[in-house]
């Protein structure tokens, strides 16, 4: 008796494990090129300090998100040419451009020529 119960119970906590999928290949190859590509720019991306100045001028912004103006008062603080985001459109009103991800990786790779401009 004692065994069936344990069976059961083993049973039904299996049943609450969720069930991992597989990843894709060609997700995986995704993930995989990703991080070749940062690994090519790395030497090119800092993160700007947030210090109290820069919440000062994030406040005095005046955005709906006070992280992205964060990010942005930050960024314009400390030179930055352009700033890595999933939402660029929440930067419309920053003195640095915005880019997505995968854009801004290629605008890293572009101002790493010497012959080129800031985007």
């Amino acid at each position: 008796m004692l065994g069936g119960e344990l069976t059961d119970r083993l049973q039904l906590d299996n049943d609450l494990i969720p069930q991992v999928e597989p990843v894709e290949p060609d997700l995986q190859v995704l993930v995989e090129d990703g991080h070749r590509e940062l690994a090519a720019v790395a030497g090119r991306i800092s993160v700007a300090p947030i210090e109290g100045a820069v919440l000062a001028e994030a406040l005095d912004m005046g955005w709906a998100d006070f992280e992205d103006a964060v990010s942005a008062a930050a960024a314009k603080s400390a030179g930055c040419q352009l700033i890595a985001t999933r939402d660029p459109r929440g930067f419309k009103k920053s003195a640095c451009p915005a880019l997505a991800p995968q854009e801004a990786l290629v605008a890293i790779r572009r101002l790493s020529r010497p012959d080129t401009a800031a985007p």
